[in-house]
């Protein structure tokens, strides 16, 4: 009740109450993701839909006249043609006969949609349908499963022709537009032929191009600029070394002896990194030969197949180096940046007699020498959630919804880093700064073991503090999926548990100190102990944090660090979920992957799991698994459209009559339409093998004796940082300065 509020009591109570909100907007969440497969599972789709799902089936399946193929497979070839034409620099040579294709193209996808529009009444409502049951016959036909880039490419094509059609004004090949001129102009300057052998030289150094150069651009320039920063904490913590040898300032000495432990420790991160990079070097064929089979016509003419395996792991370089190194990097350095650098500068600005060395630290921790690692560990973080939603819908989506999505990521990734420094900064408070005046001592009962333990769980939680589309159970452009509910419901957990622990953390430092726990204002004395903060008004000395104990240039850190904070989180995480409504708000078919359940075989044994567990080749295979993912292809197509969450009891007599009245020639049909529903499914009536509730328990009781053993060896490891500085790092400049 008597603590004075301070920029750090403000910040508490903000993310305390951002807290809460995201914490009751993952229970409403999780309502509504539970409704949603209750209704898929329980409810049955509209009468009406379900009649037009049929009628659309078996126009798809009607025999062209004069031919022995079907009405689909006649579109499939003329979309494969339009497609192959792009490809082999054709669209280059003819645009306005390109046009025309396509114009053609919409026309016959037209008149299907006119003919089964004519067996119902027009209304808003039908026309939806009527859009969605094309869509998903056709992406039924042509996609085997979501890394089907081939189909998912044609599918693309027809959900675009289809969109066009139904546009009010339709003058699709009636005039050239801008970019058409475009294409014409290039196909001059290129001065194609028939082979179009120019195209091909350019499509094969643009793939080059994109592959390394994004690579060395985006990974290579983090990695540059992180090591630059890990050099710098060990020289800094070296000369503390030097100081404290001279013994002629003991606390300038302790302050710089600090950067020993977090040098050590993203030291280690580096190491680990680089033996992963060794591992996901391959993804960077992976990523030439699917880039170069998408631009091949063999593939489109199927005379050649992608590889789904070479699909899922094409991006395993980039997204492996930002959701490890690149998030432990930027959250150590900064949280050092911010913790530390306030007692550096407050303490040259209140002292007339610190040494040297605090002053080249004091320039070294500025935002102007820090800020490149910053962008280039926001711009990793941002890239790897890009590349991961371009998995499966690199070609299902338009160029301005990737370039939405690009911004969204940003948004997103820019709200993490705003949560997490405000973390990491609040625990190295706790844990450093209570001992700035004793000899660094980072063993398992040391406050100092918190940071390793809460660095070392940080990727394991920010796969869920990405954009649900972001994540690998993501496999359809909707933002009423329940994978996307869960995703977001994850993300709301994680954000709400990460920032109630700041704002706890917080109000124990700053607010409540003097009660639960030492004084932060003995931390402020040890770090300022001179006559200038003796003689200061005792009355005010509790008034004096972070963010109010000087003033910086232009800003004090702490207090834009606050500012950010308070505004940043809620500003970004609305505006990544603006991105998200604006590139998925014209997808209105709800599709989903279901890969095939495996049924419990019955009981097993602890023998036979025993066996299962340490058998050679589950283990080689588990290793592998941590390297490189194996696609789930087999499955089927869910369609979750025109399912009511609540149930409609005249619907299903209406459904359960129609499918009585069906004709017997109609049943083979219907039953394949009633498959896709998740409430005819019948594998969802065989139970998915699940754990039993002591085997859960003994798993996770398993996995934090391991987290557990790991934060050990770390913390031997970094307990021993200035010791193995001096022996291997600096050993040339000890045996001088002796």
């Amino acid at each position: 009740k008597e603590a004075k509020m301070t920029p750090e009591l403000f910040q508490s109570c903000a993310l305390l109450v951002y807290s809460l909100f995201y914490l009751g907007l993952a229970i409403v969440l999780w309502r509504k993701k539970h409704r949603r497969l209750h209704a898929l599972n329980n409810h049955k789709p509209c009468a009406t839909y379900l009649r037009i799902r049929l009628e659309t089936s078996k126009l798809f399946n009607t025999k062209v006249e004069s031919s022995s193929q079907s009405t689909f497979d006649a579109l499939t070839l003329e979309m494969s043609g339009l497609i192959n034409d792009s490809l082999d620099g054709g669209f280059l040579a003819s645009v306005k006969e390109n046009k025309k294709k396509h114009k053609l193209l919409e026309t016959n996808i037209g008149l299907i949609y006119e003919t089964l529009e004519e067996s119902f009444t027009a209304t808003n409502d039908v026309q939806i349908k009527l859009r969605n049951a094309m869509v998903f016959e056709a992406n039924d036909r042509l996609v085997s499963h979501p890394y089907d880039l081939i189909g998912i490419r044609r599918q693309k094509l027809f959900e675009d022709s289809l969109k066009n059609y139904l546009k009010p004004s339709n003058n699709y090949g009636e005039k050239m537009s801008w970019t058409d001129i475009l294409k014409e102009k290039l196909s001059q300057w290129l001065n194609l032929n028939d082979e179009g052998f120019k195209y091909q030289i350019l499509k094969v150094i643009k793939i080059v191009t994109v592959v390394t150069v994004v690579t060395l651009v985006v990974n290579v320039t983090d990695y540059a600029t992180d090591f630059k920063v890990l050099k710098t904490f060990w020289d800094v913590g070296y000369n503390g070394h030097l100081l404290d040898l001279k013994e002629t300032n003991e606390l300038s000495a302790l302050l710089l002896l600090k950067f020993y432990p977090p040098a050590m420790f993203l030291t280690v991160v580096c190491i680990f990194s680089t033996i992963q990079i060794l591992f996901h070097l391959p993804s960077l064929s992976y990523r030439y030969k699917v880039s170069m089979q998408m631009e091949s016509p063999r593939s489109e003419l199927e005379l050649e197949t992608i590889d789904p395996f070479y699909v899922v792991n094409q991006y395993n370089l980039p997204r492996s180096e930002s959701k490890n190194e690149s998030i432990w990097q930027m959250m150590v350095q900064w949280g050092m940046y911010f913790c530390l650098s306030w007692f550096v500068t407050w303490r040259l600005q209140l002292s007339d007699t610190a040494a040297m060395e605090l002053q080249d630290v004091d320039k070294i921790l500025s935002f102007g020498e820090l800020y490149m690692s910053l962008i280039s560990s926001v711009g990793s973080l941002t890239y790897g959630q890009y590349i991961t939603f371009n998995i499966c819908h690199k070609y299902r989506t338009s160029g301005k919804q990737k370039l939405i999505y690009l911004f969204s990521s940003a948004m997103s990734t820019l709200c993490n880093t705003c949560i997490l420094l405000g973390w990491q900064t609040t625990i190295a408070d706790y844990a450093i700064g209570y001992q700035i005046a004793e000899a660094d001592n980072f063993g398992l009962v040391d406050e100092g073991i918190w940071i390793i333990a809460f660095l070392l769980i940080t990727p394991f939680l920010y796969k869920y503090m990405v954009l649900p589309a972001s994540n690998s159970r993501f496999t359809a452009v909707s933002m009423i999926n329940p994978n996307f509910l869960h995703g977001m419901m994850m993300q709301c957990f994680v954000f709400s548990f990460y920032l109630g622990l700041t704002s706890m953390v917080n109000s124990h430092l700053y607010g409540l100190g003097d009660d639960l726990h030492t004084s932060l204002l003995e931390i402020k004395f040890n770090a300022t102990r001179n006559e200038t903060f003796q003689n200061m008004n005792p009355a005010q000395r509790h008034e004096y944090t972070p963010a109010n104990a000087y003033e910086g240039n232009p800003i004090n850190n702490r207090l834009a660090l606050i500012v950010f904070s308070c505004v940043g989180i809620p500003v970004t995480w609305a505006f990544a979920y603006l991105g998200l409504y604006l590139s998925f708000k014209d997808e209105a078919c709800c599709i989903q992957f279901s890969p095939q359940l495996q049924c419990n075989p019955g009981k097993v044994t602890f023998k036979e799991k025993f066996k299962k567990a340490f058998n050679v080749q589950n283990l080689i295979k588990t290793m592998k698994s941590f390297v490189n993912a194996e696609p789930n292809v087999d499955g089927k197509w869910k369609d979750m459209n025109c399912i009511s969450n609540e149930h409609d009891q005249k619907n299903e007599g209406n459904v359960n009559t129609y499918l009585m009245e069906t004709k017997e020639e109609e049943r083979t049909i219907l039953n394949h339409i009633k498959s896709s529903f998740q409430c005819w499914d019948e594998e969802k009536k065989c139970p998915p093998s699940s754990l039993k509730l002591t085997t859960r328990i003994a798993r996770c009781v398993l996995i934090i004796i391991c987290w557990y053993l790991v934060t050990a060896a770390i913390g031997s490891v970094i307990q021993q940082a200035e010791y193995i500085s001096i022996l291997f790092l600096h050993s040339g400049s000890s045996h001088n300065d002796s």
